[in-house]
């Protein structure tokens, strides 16, 4: 099963969230990709306008991945 967590942003005054199971910064494109359950992506434009909120579900999400990887 995909782990998820809720990935919150904002431009200017309105908050938008998605669930999503990871995210990538395209630092070329100034683009945050968005990856989702279903395995469809979501592209946001113009990230360096926006501020990002995760949450304690994206930590424990972290950090059960990296507890995987290191064999734990």
């Amino acid at each position: 099963m995909n782990k998820t967590y809720i990935f919150r942003w904002k431009r200017n005054l309105i908050w938008k969230k998605r669930v999503v199971t990871g995210h990538k910064y395209e630092e070329a494109q100034n683009k945050m990709v968005l990856l989702l359950p279903d395995g469809g992506l979501v592209e946001i434009k113009k990230w360096t306008d926006c501020v990002c909120k995760l949450g304690v579900d994206w930590v424990l999400v972290t950090k059960e991945t990296i507890q995987e990887e290191a064999g734990t």
